[in-house]
């Protein structure tokens, strides 16, 4: 290991560090050197004195670990998340083209593939196999809100928060319903 890659920030292991350590501070200090850090598992804070020979036994862990794995698998690793995200009562979209269904039940089958039974328009119960290829296609249908209630009281509690929100949009409507007499 370089010395130089010793710096704040850094989180060096090895076999005379008793646990991950955050580094602090970095003091060279002739034929030793002074490392101090807080540990990552305890939070300990730990003043270490190690020579030149130690040294290269620590490693040190990079600022930017770089991605060397397989995009499609982690692509697919991301939607097989999505599969425990599915549950009863739901709609979705993207099972049956061009209709909505509703989760009957959600049976999850490890952690790649979900037995799903739905219920489409028409009322008839289906099932099918989800993986993780096939969860891409599959979006949740957000359902409107529908306003049932009465007409009249919504209008009358619109009319009421106006009223209160007034001086926002008139500033002047608080002087002009005032009941103050200007004295002359």
């Amino acid at each position: 290991m370089d010395i130089n890659s010793l710096k704040p920030g850094a989180i060096i292991r090895g076999p005379i560090i008793p646990e991950s350590i955050q580094v602090v501070v970095v003091t060279d200090i002739g034929a030793s050197i002074q490392i101090q850090g807080k540990g990552l598992e305890t939070g300990q804070f730990h003043d270490l004195f190690v020579t030149r020979e130690q040294i290269k036994q620590i490693t040190v862990t990079p600022d930017k670990r770089p991605f060397d794995g397989d995009a499609h698998r982690f692509q697919l690793g991301i939607e097989a998340m999505r599969l425990d995200t599915i549950c009863q009562g739901q709609t979705l979209s993207g099972i049956v083209p061009s209709q909505t269904v509703r989760v009957m039940a959600a049976i999850l089958i490890g952690q790649a593939a979900l037995q799903l039974i739905y219920r489409i328009a028409d009322g008839s119960i289906k099932d099918c196999l989800l993986d993780q290829t096939t969860a891409a296609a599959i979006h949740a249908v957000e359902e409107c809100i529908a306003f049932n209630g009465d007409a009249a009281i919504f209008q009358l509690a619109c009319e009421a928060k106006r009223i209160s929100l007034a001086f926002l949009f008139d500033p002047m409507m608080a002087v002009h319903i005032s009941n103050r007499v200007v004295l002359t």
